[in-house]
């Protein structure tokens, strides 16, 4: 047995506490087993974080404003300045408006837009910060598909020739990991879900469906609804906001179909956790 004198013992504890700190931090988020999607309360607008059961991050949209900043902060902790991937679904301030305070504080791997969005961001400062901070942009369309680390990302729209307006040319994903999906419809109308059905079928079925346009009536179809058959709905939508989201024709449909849903001005950040076979949702409020 060695016997420390006592100053000793408390610089090893302090060092031994410092190691523990560090250890946590390295592998907090490693290894977990767990997909982790966050649809944060951001107002009106959509804010979509996932994160993989390995640490893979990525980002779909951010809110209206820099709101978005201070979900990510507690969401990732302090330390955590890097996002793998930020998709800008498409240039409507509700969904890119935060996106500029998440590039110029976070470090970005690399950022998704549709294909035929160059324009529409060229406008404004999105682009030039892109360029200065030197991060790769990839332009994703139909068809792309995906895999880091057993989470698999498909891309169902844009489609790569095709002019679209704003709205209708969002991206869509779905994520899969293991057994359990997603499908993330960002702002796309009726007249682009039919086109998806037509495209790819069976393929839009998914476990959780993100509503596309905070429930607008131009959206969720229910002939969409019948193809991509969700067990649960979340509507990304602001408390009393001035369109009327969620409209009551949606929330009917939800209820004839039998899909609960969730909602950020009712419930407040909401949360899916799977591992790969089931999932849980938790509601902040």
């Amino acid at each position: 047995m060695i016997i420390l004198p006592r100053k000793y013992v408390k610089y090893c504890a302090i060092i031994f506490g410092v190691a523990l700190f560090f250890w946590q931090l390295a592998f907090a988020n490693n290894g977990s087993g767990f997909l982790e999607a966050n649809f944060f309360d951001i107002g009106q607008g959509d804010a979509i974080f996932i994160e993989g059961p390995d640490g893979f991050q990525i980002l779909i949209d951010g809110g209206p404003n820099s709101t978005v900043l201070e979900k990510l902060g507690k969401e990732m902790g302090y330390f955590d300045r890097y996002i793998d991937i930020v998709v800008a679904t498409h240039p409507d301030k509700d969904h890119a408006g935060g996106l500029m305070d998440v590039l110029k504080y976070y470090n970005v791997g690399e950022v998704w837009i549709g294909v035929l969005e160059n324009y529409y961001f060229s406008q404004s400062e999105f682009l030039r910060v892109l360029e200065e901070k030197k991060i790769f942009v990839r332009y994703v369309k139909t068809g792309d598909n995906f895999n880091f680390n057993g989470l698999n990302v498909f891309v169902f729209n844009p489609p790569p020739n095709e002019k679209l307006k704003d709205n209708e040319s969002s991206v869509v994903l779905k994520i899969l990991y293991g057994g359990v999906s997603f499908l993330l419809t960002a702002d796309i109308t009726a007249g682009v879900e039919k086109k998806l059905i037509e495209s790819a079928g069976n393929a839009l079925d998914s476990d959780i469906l993100k509503t596309a346009h905070h429930g607008s009536k131009t959206s969720t179809s229910e002939n969409f609804l019948k193809i991509v058959s969700p067990e649960i709905a979340v509507i990304q939508v602001g408390k009393d906001n001035s369109y009327g989201h969620p409209h009551q024709t949606v929330l009917e449909r939800f209820e004839l179909f039998g899909i609960p849903f969730f909602r950020n001005d009712q419930n407040g950040d909401i949360e899916i956790i799977s591992d790969g076979k089931n999932y849980t949702v938790n509601l902040e409020k």
